[in-house]
Formats: C-alpha cells, sequence, structure tokens
C-alpha cells in the first residue's frame, strides 16, 4: 500500500470550494428572481446536496414557486406535505398539490399522483387510476414511472389471475 502523502490534498480542496461557489452562485440568481436557480435551490436545501439539509428553506422556497405557478415548485411543495419536511403532514394537501403538477404536465407530479392511488395517499386506492398516470408518465419518458409500470406488471395488482390494464 502506498500513502498519498497528500497529493490529493489540493484537488478535495478545489472541489469544497466549487461546491461552496454552486451554492452561493444558485443563491444569487435565486436572489435575483430566477426560477430554475430556485428550485434547485430548494432540492439543494431539501438533499444537502452542496450544503447542510435544511427543511424550512426547502419549504419556503417551495412554498414561494408554487404560489407563483411554477410546476416544479407545485411538486416540490406537494413532496414537502407528503413527508412533513419544513412543514406538518397533510397527504390530501399533498394530493392535491401532485394533481395540480400532473395536469400541468409535470411527469414527476405524475408519477407521483400515480403514487398516491396506488398507496392510498390522500386519496382511495385506484390501482387503474395509478397505471395510468404510470403509464402516461412513462411514455412521456419519466423513468421512475417506466420503473413503476413495469412493478406493476410485474406484481399484477389484480392478484393471481392475470388483468389487462387499459389506458
Amino acid at each position: 500500500m502506498k500513502i498519498s502523502e497528500g497529493k490529493n490534498e489540493k484537488t478535495i480542496k478545489q472541489c469544497v470550494l466549487n461546491y461552496i461557489d454552486t451554492i452561493q452562485l444558485c443563491q444569487k440568481a435565486a436572489d435575483l428572481g430566477n426560477r430554475v436557480a430556485q428550485i434547485e435551490l430548494a432540492n439543494a436545501y431539501l438533499l444537502g446536496n452542496y450544503t447542510n439539509k435544511n427543511y424550512k428553506l426547502a419549504f419556503e422556497l417551495s412554498k414561494k414557486l408554487a404560489d407563483g405557478e411554477y410546476v416544479s415548485g407545485i411538486n416540490n411543495l406537494g413532496y414537502c406535505y407528503n413527508w412533513g419536511i419544513g412543514t406538518d403532514v397533510n397527504k390530501e394537501k399533498a394530493f392535491e398539490l401532485y394533481q395540480k403538477a400532473a395536469d400541468l404536465k409535470n411527469l414527476i407530479g405524475m408519477n407521483n399522483l400515480g403514487w398516491c392511488y396506488e398507496k392510498g395517499i390522500g386519496t382511495n386506492v385506484d390501482k387503474q387510476k395509478t397505471f395510468e398516470l404510470y403509464h402516461k408518465a412513462a411514455s412521456l419518458g419519466s423513468e421512475i414511472a417506466q420503473y413503476n409500470l413495469a412493478y406493476m406488471y410485474e406484481m399484477n395488482f389484480r392478484g393471481n389471475k392475470f388483468y389487462v390494464y387499459t389506458v
């Protein structure tokens, strides 16, 4: 085994500085009203990318974007309500926001709405609606919806007998 003698230390420091620069630049663009920067910043706070997790800020940014009718913000806000991120859990509100995002053709919103119908989150379980939403999002290119659709076929939610879902 060979010891590096700190040769990679400069590279590591540069990566840390790049992360700091990334979040600072994103914050500046968000402060100037750039919606893409605002959603990226909300996601950074939500996931802890380039910065520490801050659920309160993730919720506030998502709410601001949703209030401005920005579809990714609407979906993010639904996620916050669904999991109680920066706010109290409200499954019905999450369902409503996912529905709105799906109506606005947001693929993640469609998938999340399908998941609500699959699990009965904020609504009754409805496997047909689940299938329709996963199918629509999958056909428009959502990889997670493609996976979920394949899983539905594999697990055959109608029990042991074969059931053909229709769109």
